[in-house]
């Protein structure tokens, strides 16, 4: 009887990330964060099982007690849903609370669920802590809201509008530092 190979899951989650082109540390955090690498991992309420917490009854054809076929799923899935709704938030948030859930969909009576707004505060709470633990605390993603800032030279200092600077003060002496 053959033995079977003991595979390093976190450095197997990197490389699974990397083929599938998505970033390898957030990737191993979402694991982290679904199962603790536990290959074993079964969650009763939802039916997730395995290392990636796949529910086999979405996800037919993929072997989840496979840790690294149910790796190089979850990280195929989740590149899925970063092109389709192109932020880790949404991508992050699809595996968590579910793509209809996020990309919208339309009931068997015929209405109309909208697209999630990509807000924090109106994502449960359990997907907002397991975006927390993935992407940080408040999980602002690079680049995601970008705040254009113009000063005018014709404004008051303390009406310019600064969303980075502590107080007015501030905004006037940096200004004026610069030689407006």
């Amino acid at each position: 009887m053959g033995a079977r190979v003991v595979v390093d899951l976190r450095a197997y989650a990197r490389g699974a990330a990397a083929r599938a082109g998505i970033d390898p540390e957030r990737f191993v955090r979402q694991i982290d964060q679904e199962s603790g690498f536990n290959p074993e991992a079964y969650n009763a309420q939802s039916g997730a099982s395995g290392i990636g917490q796949i529910i086999p009854r979405w996800h037919p054809g993929v072997d989840v007690w496979n840790p690294e076929a149910s790796l190089d799923y979850a990280a195929g899935l989740i590149a899925s849903y970063l092109k389709a709704f192109g932020s880790y938030r949404k991508a992050l948030a699809s595996f968590n609370w579910g793509s209809g859930n996020v990309g919208g969909y339309t009931k068997a009576d015929g209405t109309g669920v909208p697209p999630w707004n990509g807000e924090r505060t109106t994502l449960p709470a359990e997907t907002r802590r397991y975006l927390d633990v993935i992407l940080g605390e408040g999980w602002p993603e690079p680049g995601a809201n970008p705040v254009t800032v113009t000063y005018n030279r014709d404004a008051p200092a303390v009406f310019q509008n600064d969303p980075w600077s502590c107080a007015p003060s501030s905004t006037r002496w940096g200004l004026e530092a610069v030689g407006r």
